[in-house]
């Protein structure tokens, strides 16, 4: 069982006591911190995205994990606890496809709440193998990553057996390494490099298994190499497109790091980076200048808090709410519209993007002919 434990705990990138974590910062930083949290909280004892009234599991997941880091508990903790016991998205609507990346969420944080999880352990237990994408979204029926290994993390928490899933899950993760360590969504027979977010996934769910990463020293100079000038990091090292920074890259980073024996190249300029995501009202932001948010919060905490800088955020300058701006009166909108499957009537296509004055429409896997005749 204790084994069980530990591995959970470092497989969830726990910030318990087990692992050593640094003394928490000064109480007035902390209270700033937790104030903010609560601007987030819903009626319904969960908190949610700072622009909706409604309440979801994400931002829910987030809030725990800022407390947890902070090592204070939540308010009304007991509540808490029955709203993440009870608000798996799927009973707001069914869901399509499922998502095993909220059963995670749950298991995680009634964990971080030191709460019983025991009532879904049945459904973990079942979750065996990885499971095929819908193909109409997917050509290949290729699931998400992270959200596969969420079920992986999963059985770790719950102290379920591992061997039964070690096979199914740990060939599906091999054959998505990359020649330099890392690791993505698709095999790496497809082509493309890895995401140091599917990759910080992989090591945790290699570590539940007992695994080492087949190529250790080639992974820390890759996952080095996706740290960027102004000390934040980007998803890969120099990618084709879309190479911009953000707490969730620096924090899958510096975790992944860690989990290799090893940390940013640049670690002060990574702590400086994550110092300039905080903002007046106590929270954090995914970029520089951007709105605070619970899961922005929480990853920026968890990573100071891996680089042992979390006791230092009562000196962080914090930076002051960007005021609203009026849009311009001679603004050209332009709007899309993507038929999901590309099916149905191609003239009542037509006919609808005119009426709803849509200049664009698309279709994604539609049958042939489909967007010639539109």
């Amino acid at each position: 069982m204790l084994k069980f434990v530990a591995v959970a705990g470092a497989a969830s990138a726990c910030p318990g006591r087990l692992f050593g974590q640094a003394a928490g910062p000064a109480a007035p930083s902390v209270r700033a911190i937790t104030d903010f949290l609560e601007t987030l909280k819903k009626d319904d004892d969960g908190y949610g995205w700072g622009d909706q009234n409604i309440s979801h599991l994400t931002p829910t997941f987030g809030v725990v994990g800022a407390y947890r880091v902070l090592k204070v508990t939540p308010p009304n903790k007991d509540a808490l606890v029955k709203y993440v016991r009870t608000h798996h998205p799927r009973e707001l609507k069914k869901l399509e496809q499922e998502r095993r990346i909220f059963d995670w969420q749950q298991v995680q944080a009634l964990r971080w709440l030191d709460a019983d999880a025991g009532e879904l352990r049945g459904k973990i237990a079942a979750l065996k193998e990885p499971s095929t994408y819908l193909r109409q979204y997917e050509r290949r029926g290729y699931p998400i990553f992270q959200s596969e290994l969420g079920a992986v993390l999963s059985h770790a928490l719950l102290g379920l057996p591992t061997t039964g899933i070690a096979d199914a899950f740990g060939s599906y993760i091999d054959v998505r390494c990359r020649d330099n360590g890392s690791f993505n969504n698709t095999p790496a027979a497809d082509g493309g490099d890895g995401h140091v977010m599917n990759t910080l996934w992989a090591l945790q769910a290699l570590q539940v298994f007992g695994r080492a990463p087949a190529r250790k020293a080639e992974l820390v100079a890759w996952v080095r190499a996706c740290q960027l000038p102004n000390g934040g990091f980007t998803f890969q090292p120099k990618p084709m497109f879309g190479g911009v920074d953000d707490i969730v890259y620096v924090r899958a980073a510096v975790r992944a790091l860690k989990l290799l024996g090893s940390e940013p190249a640049q670690r002060d300029a990574c702590i400086a980076y994550i110092y300039s995501l905080a903002n007046a009202d106590g929270g954090f932001s995914d970029r520089p200048g951007w709105l605070s948010n619970a899961n922005a919060t929480y990853y920026a905490l968890d990573a100071l808090d891996v680089l042992g800088a979390l006791n230092t955020i009562a000196g962080v300058k914090r930076r002051p709410l960007r005021a609203r701006q009026t849009l311009p009166g001679d603004l050209k909108i332009f709007s899309a519209q993507v038929e999901s499957h590309g099916t149905g009537s191609p003239t009542e296509a037509v006919e609808l993007a005119r009426s709803l004055k849509i200049d664009l429409w698309g279709a994604k896997n539609g049958k042939p002919g489909w967007l010639p005749r539109a």
